[in-house]
């Protein structure tokens, strides 16, 4: 009963061999609910099981399989969402211990220090479980000098004392109890997605659950193993014993881009050799001094930085030349400001604008006057001239009012979804756009773990090269703290 390992290099369909395995094996009349689908994220198990349900008119409820662990995990132990630990839970027990804590957890590239000092107590606990190591190892490992070993054990017994007066579970406990006395379905096929990603208890939950199960794929890429600082335990993936299936043709990395980017996994000493070809697609890869020498003014882009201060400086760029952009904290499309200038413009049309609308407009108009949000307002219900909104809604800032007038200028919608997204190269894996610029810099930090974990860097920079379909584009550094790729 052994594995069938199906390496996906990046845009080679590791998504697609998923659903081709399903597909096929609901043709051969394996009932769905004996197939497992594994996935990551919750969004790869629902597109699976609603193109299967698609195809072959089956409900969500015939495929009870197609989960994420932490949801199968939830679903066999009969778990109820009042038993699990909400972030309520986290703060609250941060005014307990006296630390703060904000109870999301998120990092966006990769670091812990991002992070209030709470939430990195927490983090390393969790960390200590999902990796199957000492605590005070995983202290250790951790290089934070904020933090402090006596209370990091000190919030870890609260943790687990809390959680056990008030019966209730994290994910990683469910996942901890179900390894230990949970029982395993009966599974005739299944396909584990994404597996460089998984930690070592999730490997655990893996094994122990497909340990019966003779048809059993599982397909990653150690080459994008980036979640290293997060639990993932990619030495897992590269050491598993089994038949190896390397899918070798890409059909998204441009060949200009492929070959750059293959180049950095020469510095890769732990990985699964493997080739595979570029997409039919030449591609140009560009460098430049300064972000501001490139031309934004076409195409979907994705602008990456390493850590998510540098998108700062990607985000002044795209003010300064009026260009639409999504990013981390900050979407200019999504201001009041412009939705008050949407709804004024409106009216200025004949258009009828609702209550909420017209609360914006008259903010920005500086006027305190009452709206009915169940009605509807045109200009002459309100009295009021039509004008240039630049020109009416004097209380916008001077610095929105020039970016805007500037988007429009160069032709820009100030509605549709932005064609340009900021965002650091962690939490964009996965992404792609036809044009991605990277700054090479990073933070101290990160070259800090670079020194320690140079294969993961690599990693890193490889991710963030192959979301290219057609340019990728360069930034020189601007500090002596850089990845240097070429």
């Amino acid at each position: 009963m052994t594995w069938t390992i199906v390496f996906g290099p990046p845009g080679t369909g590791k998504t697609t061999t998923g659903m081709r395995f399903i597909e096929e094996r609901l043709e051969r009349g394996i009932s769905p609910n004996r197939i497992g689908y594994i996935a990551f994220t919750r969004k790869a198990a629902n597109e699976a099981r609603t193109r299967a349900a698609e195809r072959f008119g089956f409900t969500a409820d015939d495929m009870p399989y197609f989960r994420t662990i932490h949801s199968l995990a939830f679903m066999q132990l009969g778990m109820k969402p009042s038993g699990m630990l909400q972030r309520t839970n986290y703060t609250e027990l941060g005014e307990k211990l006296g630390i703060e804590v904000s109870g999301s957890f998120n990092n966006e590239d990769g670091l812990l220090q991002g992070m209030p000092l709470g939430d990195r107590y927490f983090f390393l606990d969790n960390l200590a479980r999902i990796t199957r190591k000492p605590l005070r190892k995983i202290y250790e490992e951790s290089g934070d000098d904020e933090i402090d070993w006596h209370e990091l054990d000190r919030v870890s017994r609260t943790l687990k004392q809390y959680k056990k007066v008030h019966d209730l579970y994290d994910f990683t406990d469910l996942l901890e109890k179900w390894v230990n006395v949970g029982m395993s379905p009966k599974l005739d096929s299944v396909f584990v997605d994404e597996a460089q990603d998984l930690s070592a208890l999730q490997w655990d939950f893996v094994e122990k659950l497909t340990i019966n199960v003779e048809d059993k794929y599982v397909a990653g890429d150690d080459d994008q193993a980036i979640y290293r600082w997060a639990g993932a335990d990619v030495e897992r993936l590269i050491h598993l014993p089994g038949r190896r299936v390397i899918l070798d043709q890409s059909y998204r990395v441009p060949r200009a881009v492929h070959s750059l980017a293959t180049g950095l996994l020469s510095r890769i000493q732990n990985r699964v050799p493997k080739r595979f070809r570029p997409s039919d697609v030449r591609g140009n890869v560009n460098w430049h001094f300064t972000p501001d020498e490139v031309d934004f003014s076409k195409g979907q882009w994705l602008l990456l930085a390493r850590n998510a201060y540098l998108t700062r400086q990607l985000e002044e760029t795209c003010l300064k030349s009026g260009y639409p952009f999504e990013s981390l904290k900050k979407s200019p499309l999504q201001n009041d400001s412009l939705k008050a200038i949407v709804a004024w413009t409106r009216m200025c049309k004949g258009e009828r604008i609702n209550g909420e609308s017209l609360k914006l407009v008259y903010r920005f108009m500086g006027l305190r006057k009452r709206t009915d949000k169940e009605r509807t307002y045109s200009l002459t219900d309100i009295k009021l001239e039509p004008g240039i909104w630049h020109e009416r809604l004097t209380y916008i800032s001077a610095a929105e009012r020039e970016y805007y007038i500037a988007a429009r200028r160069q032709g820009e919608s100030l509605t549709a979804d932005p064609r340009i997204k900021i965002n650091t190269i962690h939490a964009v894996k996965g992404g792609e756009a036809d044009n991605v610029l990277i700054l090479t810099d990073m933070a101290a930090r990160s070259y800090k773990y670079m020194q320690q974990y140079p294969d993961d860097e690599a990693r890193v920079f490889y991710v963030g090269m192959t979301r290219a379909k057609q340019n990728l584009h360069l930034i020189q550094p601007q500090t002596n703290l850089f990845y240097e790729i070429g």
